[in-house]
């Protein structure tokens, strides 16, 4: 009688066997989720994508993949690509989110009404010039952590990956970190927006 194989023995092996099916499974949709969420995120911001996003769309997309049943698709592949593309799209929009919250940061929008008036050049000057310093202090209000995620990655030219590794965390954690501040910074600005406007109307 063959002797029974200890427990703490199987599970490494079931767990190797597991691991090799899903690297060959990721090698056979490599390319195609690799190539729509490129061609995803192009769709929507119409920018070459930062790798960064490319490489976590193309693993979230894997991951959706793999759950699905795929015994009787013609064309895994197919699938994988189609699952990849959509969630790029979605990357992309987020990724215009964040350029719009960002652009409020540095200017306040054109209101069309004021285009009647011949000063409005000069007003609108005036008013950028109020919101970029009320930018600066509603920057500088923010926890440590997320000024530096906010001043690294967007404004200057380090990557959210570079970021991430500098300090320790995942690349998903250091995603919402900067998500959270940019909302914050958001907050801020229209807080004290309203504010100068009430304090122009009392006068």
């Amino acid at each position: 009688m063959a002797p029974d194989i200890d427990a703490s023995e199987r599970e490494p092996e079931a767990r190797r066997a597991a691991r090799a099916r899903r690297t060959a499974l990721y090698e056979s949709v490599k390319d195609p989720i690799h190539h729509a969420a490129r061609r995803g995120i192009h769709a929507i911001t119409a920018c070459t994508p930062n790798e960064d996003d490319v490489v976590e769309v193309a693993y979230d997309a894997f991951c959706e993949f793999e759950k699905k049943n795929r015994d009787e698709l013609s064309s895994p592949q197919g699938m994988a690509y189609q699952i990849a593309f959509q969630r790029g799209r979605d990357r992309g929009r987020k990724i215009i989110r964040h350029r719009e919250q960002i652009d409020l940061l540095c200017k306040e929008p054109t209101l069309q009404g004021e285009l009647e008036f011949r000063e409005v050049d000069a007003q609108l000057a005036q008013r950028r010039d109020e919101m970029a310093r009320t930018a600066i202090e509603c920057l500088a209000a923010l926890p440590a952590d997320q000024q530096s995620v906010v001043t690294a990655t967007v404004m200057e030219s380090m990557s959210l990956s570079d970021w991430a590794l500098r300090e320790g965390k995942s690349h998903q954690a250091a995603s919402r970190q900067r998500g959270r501040a940019l909302e914050s910074l958001r907050r801020c600005v229209d807080r004290q927006r309203r504010g100068q406007q009430d304090g122009k109307e009392q006068k």
